[in-house]
This record gives C-alpha cells, structure tokens and sequence, in this order.
C-alpha cells in the first residue's frame, strides 16, 4: 500500500512538473514571435 501511495504522488508531481514546462515552452514561444515580427 505505502508503495502505491508513492507512486500516485511521484506520477501526480511529474504531471505538475510537466504542466509547469509546457506553460514556460509556450511562454517561450510566444515571447519568440514577438521578436520576430
């Protein structure tokens, strides 16, 4: 049980994480097109 536990926390925190990423990548992204216009 303990270890299941463990693993749906870790999986939830990676999902943040890669939340996380694809608003900076867009972000990112956006600030680039700005630039080149």
């Amino acid at each position: 049980m303990g270890v299941s536990s463990n693993l749906d926390s870790l999986v939830t925190g990676l999902e943040d994480v890669a939340l996380q990423i694809r608003q900076m990548a867009e972000q990112a992204a956006e600030r680039t097109g700005e630039c080149n216009d």
